[in-house]
């Protein structure tokens, strides 16, 4: 998805998105990088096809980004209630 942004908005090379979440499991979900192919809504076809691989079989209806987009998303836990050495605020 990020690709696609890039490309939408004209983006110059290099850049990453900070995907942060609160959850260790919802984190490792999203490393897996797997959604739900509606999920891309209004997104170009033609952006669609190029940096994602729809799924077959019990993974249709899904589509996994392919490596070219997963270069660009950097994963990591983040409660903003907590100081950067872990304590809270």
């Amino acid at each position: 998805m990020e690709t696609v942004l890039a490309k939408c908005f004209a983006l110059a090379e290099p850049w990453t998105v900070e995907a942060t979440d609160l959850s260790n499991r919802v984190l490792e979900a999203e490393r897996r990088i797997i959604c739900e192919s509606k999920r891309l809504g209004p997104a170009p076809r033609d952006l669609i096809l190029r940096y994602f691989q729809s799924g077959i079989g019990k993974w249709e209806g899904s589509c996994l980004n392919k490596d070219e987009l997963r270069v660009h998303v950097a994963f990591q836990r983040l409660n903003l209630f907590e100081s950067q050495g872990g304590d809270s605020i």
